[in-house]
């Protein structure tokens, strides 16, 4: 220590009443105390670096939160519109379903409804068949009552010349082979036709 300083010192040592030695350690000690303050303190030019970074960070942050927010709208928008574009699917794939199922069941209805006209038209067809072979039996029927006429007329006139007797026998058996052969055709085609009739009307 230079010996100008140490006189320093001496004086403010005696002005103070303290001794040399002790006010050397106490101004040793503050000068520690103010280095040290001294390595605490920011300067101007650091705090202004400091609030600068600051706020650089807390622009930084700032700018993630809003692309965080585009990004999460982004999200919600492509959610929903995938949701919509699964829906509108859906209900397309269900439209197109019920509308197979409107021409299927129209196609059946249709199917159905020809159905039934073939077996009204078969239906009279077979009434009018039917008719026919009734009219038939009572054709027949009235050719039984024909022969018996005939026989009635053969017998008032057997007292008539032989010839015509025998022209009227022969007449007559034919008649009666014809009625008989008739009669056993048309008969059970009537039978089995009205069994058949029976079976397929509703």
């Amino acid at each position: 220590m230079p010996e100008d300083e140490v006189a320093e010192l001496e004086r403010e040592a005696n002005a103070e009443g303290k001794s040399r030695s002790e006010f050397i350690r106490s101004v040793l000690r503050a000068r520690h105390i103010k280095d040290d303050l001294d390595d605490q303190v920011i300067t101007k030019q650091e705090k202004e670096e400091m609030e600068e970074t600051i706020k650089n960070l807390k622009r930084e942050r700032d700018e993630f939160e809003e692309r965080m927010r585009i990004a999460r709208s982004r999200v919600e928008s492509m959610e929903k519109t995938i949701e919509k574009t699964a829906d509108e699917a859906v209900q397309a794939v269900r439209g197109e379903y019920r509308q197979q199922i409107r021409e299927l069941k129209e196609e059946n209805d249709a199917l159905r409804q020809e159905d039934k006209l073939q077996i009204i038209e078969k239906t009279g067809e077979l009434a009018g068949n039917a008719s026919e072979l009734i009219e038939t039996t009572a054709t027949t029927e009235d050719l039984e009552s024909m022969e018996e006429t005939i026989e009635e007329k053969a017998d008032r006139q057997w007292h008539g010349t032989t010839e015509q007797r025998e022209l009227v026998m022969e007449l007559r058996d034919e008649i009666r082979d014809e009625l008989r052969q008739e009669v056993k055709h048309a008969r059970p085609l009537t039978v089995k036709a009205l069994d058949w009739i029976r079976r397929r009307l509703p």
